[in-house]
């Protein structure tokens, strides 16, 4: 069903090789050798020990119940158990990413374009000193990771966000409000539009070029 999803374009390469990880690392491992019909909900608990052994995190153990639900609920569908056994909720606050003042974010560009200006101690650039034939050790910057940086903090996007953006996800807006509407892909289930900062146009025309 999640394959399906994939071809159909409703689910992310990334999402659907989570869920093969979530699999084969801990889903199937503990759950292979039961039958759908006897799982109950002390197995669930029983597992969500077995996560909690290993020190995964609250939010995570929701997520792996969330992919189990799902499975289990396909189970109902084709007649392989009567119904749902009951899920025990796992409680746990998530902490929030710390942000950056504008000071701080100034600091961390300003430090960027001074180590864009660095000269390579040795020229020769080898696998030794190379990751994914982009980043050279004790090198400079590339000048694009000082616009990236500027340009993620003008859209709000995340890391993962950037990876799977296309200029086909861009529309430019200019008229009496400037800004760069983005129709994201889907991200850890997060998909849907987001609406730049003003800014953000100036730089991604630099970027695009």
């Amino acid at each position: 069903k999640e394959e399906q999803k994939y071809r159909l374009g409703e689910i992310t390469s990334q999402t659907l090789r989570m869920l093969h990880s979530r699999l084969n690392a801990n889903l199937g491992p503990y759950f292979g050798n039961m039958n759908l019909g006897q799982i109950s909900s002390k197995d669930i608990l029983g597992f969500i020990e077995h996560l909690d052994r290993q020190s995964i995190k609250p939010i995570t153990i929701r997520q792996y119940l969330g992919l189990l639900k799902r499975i289990l609920t396909l189970g109902v569908l084709e007649g392989w158990m009567d119904n749902l056994p009951v899920f025990p909720k796992v409680r746990g606050k998530s902490i929030p990413r710390a942000s950056l003042s504008v000071d701080q974010y100034l600091l961390v560009l300003r430090t960027a374009k001074a180590l864009s200006h660095l000269n390579l101690a040795n020229n020769q650039v080898t696998h030794r000193n190379t990751a994914n034939n982009v980043y050279v050790q004790n090198g400079p910057i590339p000048q694009e990771m000082i616009r990236l940086i500027r340009f993620m903090t003008n859209t709000f996007l995340r890391p993962v966000d950037i990876k799977l953006l296309q200029h086909k996800h861009i529309q430019i807006v200019e008229g009496k409000q400037c800004y760069l509407r983005i129709n994201l892909p889907e991200t850890k289930r997060h998909s849907g539009q987001v609406v730049s900062l003003r800014a953000a146009v100036r730089l991604y025309k630099t970027i695009r070029g």
